[in-house]
């Protein structure tokens, strides 16, 4: 998007030679913008039920042993709260209170029923703690666990996975996905699994009170089951998109807060604003319909209900009039019936909405789980683990090399076969596109070969683990990479190293004076990104962390591109001096830079257009390399 601004400077230079007005003409450029489009083409919506799988992984997350044993003293408190509610029948309807039993008698009988209701009150509130204790146990776990296995995918995916994921995407698995599982899923399961031993219970007692209440309860039943099937269907599909719809918001924010100095520079702080107010409008209209639709569910829930206790009283009403029921049916029975009644009706309400709630909030685990089984990188060690020594001497030899980023991408890098001597000093060129920072990436197996291999001192990399790769390679990337944290925590992330051979790159790289003057010296915080620092200063501290290394081969990709001439000098001298008896691979963004490297690699199309010392390169006029040398005024 913020690209986007740029072309729109030039469109609108071009509006102006035309004499037409920048605004229109900008307003014209943005017009035309469908970035909105790009999450509905990238992220895709489960409909229908969620799978089965889903919950499983859940309770997997919690530990099956832990879920059963919640289960269990849930059925235990269910089973408490009826014996209570059958007892204190038994209790009114005690005849010893009823006939003219003497005072000793009620005495007897009164601490009886008190003791039974103090035990099962005990009993009862003891279940409940334990249950608790288990339930927060539980949820811990689970969500400890299900954020873990997301944050070891996502940092071990693939790099293909972030070409083709907006970092809105992934920030809402990261936030509100694990901010419903955290604090929506569980205590919805936990519901739902409380409402069901409830309604088992009550019915049991009213069924014990009055039979013939099982004729209103099975069509009652199915209907609340189609008014549940029928209210879940909506919710849960309004969730999903819901949660589709704030990607964009998270993704807009990010992309703002990061490039506002552009923003604020090309002056379209009201177009990013009003796009922040469209996406949470569209985001919005789907959380009203969630509202929408709840609302839809309580008036329905309420008058299945109110017909519910009208049936349940009218079969009180009926019952009386049986012979056999009137004698087995006292007002304490039908006290307990009506009561339980209530209760189902609260029961089987709450039912409807846990098992909605269970089912919407069950979609972060479901989206979640998306992200924990995406396609990894290879394993991060092996079995074949190179000598402490390698690479000793820096050989480097492609193969019949072919890779491409994603399968169904054509290749980049085509029947790649080079060879590169020890010590060896490479400059790499070639217009955009041709395959240069991917030559770089396939050292590295950021992107895994399509066919042939790459050895290093006659290992196959492919045969390594990556870390065992990686760890034995330096790169020096056109962009600095820096995190928040001081210098100490930059230069040497692993506290691998001295503070004195810190200061030593430091001086190496000319930055041993700034850092010095700095308060708390190497302590001192180099700021998000490293912010506090220029670019030039923030490629030195990554030249630095290269220096500390010291690795047998250095691959360069443009890193001089974006620094002044000063700080190029120092890192090509500091290069040149340090690195004497490396091998070296450098893309060059300045041919000047690469003038006196051992040779030149002209890439074109994927392929090695041409390879061969500079001055061989040079003499001949029809060479690429001669060309690109006669664009740069090297040569005339």
């Amino acid at each position: 998007m913020l690209r986007r601004l740029e072309s729109t400077t030039v469109s609108v230079k071009e509006g102006r030679e035309a004499g037409e007005s920048p605004s229109r003409q900008a307003s014209q450029e943005f017009d035309d913008d469908e970035d909105d489009d790009v999450y509905d083409e990238q992220e895709e919506v489960e409909t229908g039920k969620v799978a089965w799988n889903v919950y499983l992984t859940y309770f997997k997350s919690m530990g099956l042993r832990n879920a059963f044993l919640g289960l269990l003293l849930i059925l235990v408190s269910g089973g408490f709260s009826l014996a209570y509610s059958i007892w204190l029948s038994l209790w009114t309807g005690d005849e010893v209170f009823v006939n003219n039993s003497t005072e000793s008698v009620k005495q007897a009988a009164m601490e009886k029923y008190l003791g039974g209701m103090s035990a099962l009150g005990v009993g009862d509130i003891s279940a409940v703690l334990c249950f608790t204790l288990a339930a927060a146990y539980c949820f811990c776990e689970a969500s400890s666990n299900l954020h873990r296995t997301l944050l070891s995918n996502i940092l071990r995916a693939k790099s293909s996975f972030f070409d083709v994921k907006p970092l809105g995407m992934i920030l809402n698995r990261f936030s509100k996905d694990i901010d419903v599982v955290d604090t929506g899923v569980g205590w919805s399961v936990v519901y739902l699994a409380w409402t069901i031993i409830a309604l088992l219970t009550s019915i049991g007692g009213i069924l014990y009170a009055t039979p013939f209440f099982v004729i209103a309860i099975i069509p009652i039943s199915a209907l609340y089951l189609y008014i549940q099937r029928f209210y879940i269907c909506t919710a849960r599909q309004l969730r999903r998109l819901s949660s589709k719809a704030s990607s964009p918001i998270y993704a807009h924010f990010s992309e703002t807060l990061h490039g506002c100095q552009t923003i604020r520079a090309y002056k379209h702080q009201e177009r990013f604003i009003e796009d922040n107010r469209d996406k949470i409008e569209k985001f919005n209209v789907y959380r009203y319909f969630d509202d929408s639709s709840d609302n839809w569910l309580d008036v329905r829930m309420t008058a299945t209900g109110g017909l519910l206790v009208f049936l349940a009283a009218t079969f009180c009403v009926v019952s009386t009039q049986i012979p056999y029921l009137k004698s087995h049916l006292t007002s304490s029975l039908v006290g307990l019936a009506l009561t339980l009644v209530f209760d189902i009706t609260n029961v089987l309400n709450g039912m409807v909405w846990t098992i909605s709630n269970v089912e919407t909030n069950i979609v972060s685990v479901e989206r979640i789980k998306e992200y924990s089984e995406i396609e990894r990188e290879a394993d991060w060690t092996t079995d074949n683990k190179p000598s402490r020594q390698w690479p000793s001497s820096g050989v480097i030899e492609f193969s019949k090399y072919a890779t491409r980023y994603r399968p169904e991408l054509d290749l980049v890098i085509k029947d790649f076969n080079l060879e590169i001597h020890s010590k060896e000093k490479i400059g790499i060129v070639g217009r955009t596109g041709a395959g240069k920072s991917s030559l770089t990436l396939a050292l590295f197996r950021m992107i895994e070969s399509a066919k042939g291999c790459i050895k290093i001192d006659g290992v196959d990399i492919s045969t390594l683990g990556l870390h065992d790769l990686r760890c034995r390679l330096t790169i020096l990337p056109q962009d600095p990479v820096l995190f928040s944290g001081s210098f100490r925590d930059n230069l040497d992330p692993f506290s691998s190293y001295t503070d004195s051979q810190l200061w030593e790159v430091l001086s190496q790289c000319q930055l041993k004076e700034y850092v010095s003057n700095q308060p708390g010296q190497l302590t001192a915080e180099c700021g998000e990104g490293g912010k506090n620092l220029s670019v030039g200063q923030r490629q030195l501290i990554c030249l630095a962390r290269a220096l500390l290394r010291k690795t047998k081969i250095l691959i360069m990709d443009e890193a001089t591109a974006a620094v002044d001439l000063k700080t190029d000098d120092v890192i090509q001298k500091t290069i040149r001096s340090e690195f004497a008896d490396c091998t070296i691979l450098t893309i060059a963004h300045r041919l000047n830079t690469i003038m006196d490297c051992d040779r030149i690699l002209v890439m074109s199309k994927g392929t090695i257009a041409e390879f061969d010392s500079p001055k061989s390169l040079l003499d001949n006029k029809e060479s690429i390399f001669y060309g690109m040398a006669k664009d740069a005024g090297l040569v005339e």
